[in-house]
């Protein structure tokens, strides 16, 4: 029993010697260390973000008036689209801004559109290519104007949008006159060819 207490006791110092008592606190100050590190930089993130956040709290404190205005007035020209057409075009711009395919318009938008197209094809290419207004492509005034023959009369989209239109006109409102100045009528015969048809007055 003596000698075997002995080689124990002995075994028990030699797991603890000073070397290997060095080496575990160099390797338990290494990884504080580390933490320490760690803290550090975690600490000059949160700081980083606290910094952000009160410049974007300033940013949003010093928003001018102005803008405040801009918001009412958009407010404003958004409910009264469907019956003014200055509010129609407007909020048609903001709308459909940087949209190429995806636009969508305002009926007013594009009856009055199709009234400046029909007035200056040559200007309103001009308007749209150098981007002064965003307004739709000659193809959609089309699509609701319909194609032409070169019959006389309108064309029966056009027809059926200027009954909707008189429907909604007062009884003063539909009374009109037609003003004939100086105008030459003689008669003429056509022969249009796609349409193998002949036009004449």
């Amino acid at each position: 029993m003596k000698n075997f207490k002995q080689q124990d006791g002995g075994k028990n110092r030699n797991s603890f010697t000073p070397k290997k008592m060095c080496e575990i606190i160099q390797r338990q100050s290494a990884m504080i260390e580390r933490k320490n590190r760690l803290i550090k930089c975690l600490r000059t993130d949160l700081q980083r973000s606290n910094r952000k956040i009160e410049e974007m709290q300033k940013k949003v404190e010093e928003i001018p008036k102005i803008d405040r205005k801009i918001l009412k007035t958009i407010e404003t020209l958004s409910s009264t689209e469907e019956h003014d057409v200055y509010s129609g075009i407007v909020m048609d711009q903001l709308r459909n801004f940087g949209k190429l395919k995806t636009a969508r318009w305002n009926q007013n938008t594009i009856k009055h559109c199709i009234i400046m197209h029909g007035n200056s094809a040559g200007y309103y290419k001009f308007l749209r290519r150098l981007k002064i207004l965003h307004l739709p492509c000659p193809g959609t005034l089309s699509a609701y104007v319909g194609k032409s023959l070169g019959e006389v009369g309108f064309t029966t989209l056009v027809e059926k949008r200027i009954q909707e239109e008189v429907k909604k006109l007062e009884e003063i409102d539909k009374i009109g006159s037609i003003a004939i100045d100086e105008m030459a009528i003689k008669p003429m015969l056509k022969y249009k060819k796609p349409a193998f048809d002949f036009s004449a007055f």
